[in-house]
This record gives C-alpha cells, structure tokens and sequence, in this order.
C-alpha cells in the first residue's frame, strides 16, 4: 500500500479507499445549475429529515490489519474495516434524482468504485466500533450530498424583507431617472 495525503492506494485489491469523514460541499458547485421542482425538494426535505444510516445488511464488510496506534493489538487482529454500499441499494431509500447525483457528483468521484461508495475506518482497536464509525461516516457522506442540494422554502418574514427591497430599488431607480430626466430639461434653451 501507497499513502498519498489521505487517499489510500491498494494494489492488491484494485481499489481506492478515502479516510475523509466529513466532506464541506459548495453550494455553487453542487447544484451545477439544476433546478428542481417543489416536490423534489419536498422528497429532499423528507430525506435529510430521517436521518438515513446504512444498516449492515446494505453493505459490504472487509477487513485487513490496521495501522498506527493500537500496539500488538493491530498488529495481530484484522480491525481495520472497509465498507463498500452498492449504489442500487440506495434506489429504495434515497430520491432518485438524488441518486442519479452521486452517481455524477465529482466530489463523491474518489468515494466512487465500480458503483459502490467505499470507506475505511480505522481510528479505534475493535471491529464493532470501526464498523460503526464507517456505517455512520457513509451516512454522513450522503447527508451532506443532499444538503448541498436542498435549498429549504423561505419563511414569510424574508418574502416580505425581499418584496420590501424590490420595491425600494425600484423607486429609487424611478427618482433617478426623473432626476436625470430634470437635469437634462433644465440644460435645454428654449428659442422662442
């Protein structure tokens, strides 16, 4: 195995494994200018509210030797876990439009192996906690996905604030042009 920054490199397997728990999405990258309807964000809406974790039937469970600290324990046991969720266990629980984003999302692209979102954990010295650690990072992962996607309803107050400001620019924008409009008249000569 090769360690690049955080990106573990596995020869023998073939695959890509990332470390990364927590990922900050941007919102401008994102949404990549795709608009989605109200029911849409309803169903988004609905998702980031249950809070969805994988359970360890969705998932594919590996293990190998852990390492860094952890003593003769890592060095004996296999407690380092790695977690694959094939991507077609997600169409029952998970929008499909959403899906479709993660199947196409680039910040996901190094989570992303031959249609399986792979993570490893190894931060603490028994199995069971790893396999905790991994199924709630996975369901982080997928929460902040479709964060990055919801744009809640505004509330009353900021629709009155923002129809509060339009009309305020406008008119202001009205008494520019009749100023302009009298500075301009007031320059002419009128020859009689």
């Amino acid at each position: 195995m090769i360690r690049k920054g955080f990106v573990w490199y596995s020869f023998q397997r073939g695959s890509l494994f990332h470390t990364c728990s927590h990922l900050n999405f941007s919102k401008k990258q994102s949404r990549q200018e795709v608009l989605f309807t109200k029911e849409q964000m309803n169903e988004l809406g609905s998702f980031l509210e249950q809070n969805w974790k994988p359970t360890k039937d969705q998932v594919e469970i590996k293990f190998a030797r852990s390492s860094g600290p952890g003593g003769q324990n890592v060095n004996k046991l296999n407690t380092k876990v790695m977690v694959s969720l094939p991507l077609e266990n997600l169409r029952s629980s998970v929008p499909s439009f959403l899906l479709k984003h993660i199947y196409s999302c680039q910040e996901l692209r190094r989570f992303r192996v031959n249609n399986h979102l792979q993570i490893q954990s190894q931060t603490t010295r028994t199995q069971a906690k790893n396999i905790e650690d991994a199924l709630t990072r996975l369901a982080n992962l997928l929460q902040d996905v479709a964060r990055s996607l919801y744009a809640a309803p505004p509330s009353p107050e900021k629709i009155k604030r923002v129809s509060a400001l339009k009309e305020n620019a406008n008119s202001k924008r009205l008494d520019e042009k009749k100023m302009k409009s009298y500075k301009k008249s007031s320059r002419r000569v009128s020859i009689d």
